[in-house]
This record gives C-alpha cells, structure tokens and sequence, in this order.
C-alpha cells in the first residue's frame, strides 16, 4: 500500500502543490498511490499525532508513505523522529521527497536529526520574528490587537439583512452581495444588532 500524506498548517492554505509533487513523483517510479491522508492542524499540535497514529497502526511491513517535504510530517525535532522511527520500525519505507527514502542508517539518523532541527529552527524564528513585529507596531497609535474590522457597505448590509429576515434572499446570497463570508456576515450582523 502506498500512503501520500498531505498536511496543511491552516485552512487558507493549498494541499495541491504537496498533493502534485507526491503525484509526479509516484508516476516517476510506477507506483498507485493507494490513498490520501490529509491535515489541516498545525505541525507543532499534538491533535495531528491522533490522525497520523491511526495511519502508523493502518500501515504494514513493505508500505509506504509518501511526504512533499520533511516540515510536512512534524515541525519539532523530537516528535518528527519519533514519529519517523516508529514508521520505520514498523517496516514502512518513509519517502520524503525534499530528502529521500529515510533509513535507519546512522548517516540516515544524522540527516533527519539535523534537518528536523533546523525545520524546528524555522518554525521558531517566523513566531519570533512575528512577535518582534507585532511588539513594534504595538507602539503605533492607530494599532489595534486581533483581526482588522471588516470594511463593508452599512446601507447595502441593512437593505440585504432586511431581505434576509424577509426571506426574499439567502444569508449567502446576501454575504455574496455584500462582499463577505457566510461567516463574516453573522459576525456583522452581531456587532450591529450589539452595537
């Protein structure tokens, strides 16, 4: 069986790209890929250990599981080679594209090791990075902590919530005039009926 495992740190994001390097790559070796394990969850959540624990108890001697890049399976050194570890020990061949068949080679060890870590770096640096940010624009007068207010229409929301509590028109057709999520749309209505 051969597993492509897809992960994605925030629904915004595309699991595309990930799914179509693992895509040429299965072609590139005549492999099927059996099925698609994907994710949305942060690489540092423990939740995502759930998903990829049931993957590691469905998976026999002789699979394999297919990553697009190491950051992919774990973003902390540690978990990421425990994880590794137990797929190997288990005799799952771990392909991860950005760095090879993983083994438990003591040359294998040192890489994975290594390149997690620095994998852990990143991850460590952008929150640092956006935290020196946040600390910096704090300082501004006009800044304001959290999501920016959406910007909309206040007279077209009014005639469209209008048409809404009538019936004449749908919440997402309303949101879809308006410019706004479904989502949006409720928290508008909301802060306007509070407000």
């Amino acid at each position: 069986m051969v597993i492509g495992y897809l992960r994605v740190s925030t629904g915004k994001q595309n699991l595309a790209n990930q799914q179509n390097e693992i895509r040429r790559f299965a072609d590139s070796k005549d492999f099927v890929i059996d099925s698609w394990v994907t994710e949305v969850v942060s690489g540092r959540k423990r939740e995502r250990d759930r998903k990829l624990g049931t993957l590691l108890k469905r998976m026999k001697p002789g699979d394999t599981l297919i990553v697009a890049k190491l950051d992919r399976i774990a973003r902390s050194a540690k978990n990421g080679l425990e994880l590794i570890d137990q797929f190997i020990d288990k005799g799952v061949s771990v392909n991860i594209l950005n760095m090879g068949v993983m083994n438990n080679s003591p040359t294998g060890k040192v890489i994975r090791t290594v390149m997690l870590a620095f994998a852990e770096f990143e991850r460590d640096m952008i929150v640092e990075r956006t935290r020196e940010g946040k600390k910096i624009a704090s300082q501004r007068p006009d800044y304001r902590e959290g999501r920016k207010p959406t910007e909309y229409d206040r007279n077209l929301f009014d005639v469209l919530h209008e048409q809404v509590e009538k019936r004449i028109l749908t919440v997402t057709d309303a949101a879809k005039q308006l410019g706004v999520t479904r989502q949006t749309w409720y928290r508008i209505a909301e802060q306007r009926k509070a407000g």
